[in-house]
């Protein structure tokens, strides 16, 4: 009976001291270990492929993380926590170091650790502030258990986990970042719209239902609308420079100054001014009053 166990290794060092390559003595190796030739053609060396094949990855997948630069032992550990190679890829590019690391903030932001429900790249931010201790995975939980924000509003999340960083609470955190949207959101609304119109109007107007104003334009009266004129002339009949009539609908603007086409404004209803038609009908008109031109 030939003693394979014994006679085996002593080759294997015979061939290592007659200058064989690494690569060859990782063919060898696998050859004489069990691995088959789909790891010897795979271009994984030896200890890797053990590595792979004792962790039930074959080596087509094993090429796969290699290509994905992973080492083996990284490669198990992400395959272990459930992720393919492009996952895996994803998600360290966007700052993971490891797959516990992802399942822990995710547990954080109540999401699926799984990249395929959400872009990876939104975890990008959240890893950076937590690589540069700005907040921790218990700071974002904090803010979540709120229900304020979906874990893609980072801006938001970060700004109040840094205030529970310093010692708020969850709520306390998104009381005053909310506060803080509120005011930068009514700063705009006051910028496009300016505060004599958001006073006369009491908030901002609404986009003109011209159909549904149509069929009672007394609706409109006392209430704001914002809208633009297009260019289809052919429904417009000039009363005077200030003062248009648009016959399709039909709807009469008046203004203090000659009506501009083309340009975004905000009317306010008046009482309908009725005319007559020029087969004689009586017309009762959506009738609106220009307040001001928004470009």
């Amino acid at each position: 009976m030939r003693r394979v166990a014994k006679t085996t290794p002593i080759f294997l060092t015979a061939l290592v001291l007659t200058g064989c390559t690494q690569g060859d003595q990782d063919s060898l190796k696998m050859m004489f270990s069990g691995l088959g030739p789909q790891w010897q053609a795979s271009g994984i060396g030896y200890s890797d492929a053990e590595a792979y094949s004792q962790a039930g990855i074959p080596p087509f997948m094993a090429e796969q993380w290699k290509s994905a630069d992973f080492t083996a032992g990284e490669a198990i550990q992400w395959r272990n926590a459930g992720y393919n190679p492009e996952q895996a890829k994803k998600l360290r590019q966007s700052g993971a170091l490891s797959a516990s690391q992802v399942t822990k903030l995710a547990s954080a932001l109540r999401i699926n650790p799984n990249p395929s429900d959400y872009d990876a790249s939104m975890l990008a931010p959240y890893f950076s502030a937590i690589s540069t201790q700005e907040v921790t995975n218990d700071d974002i939980a904090a803010v979540m258990e709120t229900g304020a924000y979906n874990a893609s509003e980072f801006g938001f999340v970060l700004q109040a986990a840094k205030l529970v960083r310093a010692g708020s609470t969850g709520e306390e955190a998104v009381g005053v970042i909310n506060k803080k949207i509120s005011e930068v959101k009514h700063a705009q609304v006051v910028s496009e719209y300016g505060s004599d119109i958001l006073k006369a109007c009491n908030g901002v107007p609404e986009y003109l239902p011209a159909m549904r104003l149509a069929a009672d334009p007394y609706q409109a009266q006392g209430h704001c609308y914002q809208f633009t004129l297009g260019f289809a002339q052919d429904t417009f009949q000039w009363i005077d420079g200030n003062t248009l009539l648009l016959t399709s609908v039909p709807m009469l603007i008046r203004g203090e100054t000659h009506i501009l086409i083309g340009h975004r404004m905000v009317a306010i209803g008046l009482a309908p001014a009725q005319y007559q038609s020029v087969a004689g009908a009586t017309q009762t008109p959506i009738t609106l009053s220009v307040l001001k031109y928004l470009n």
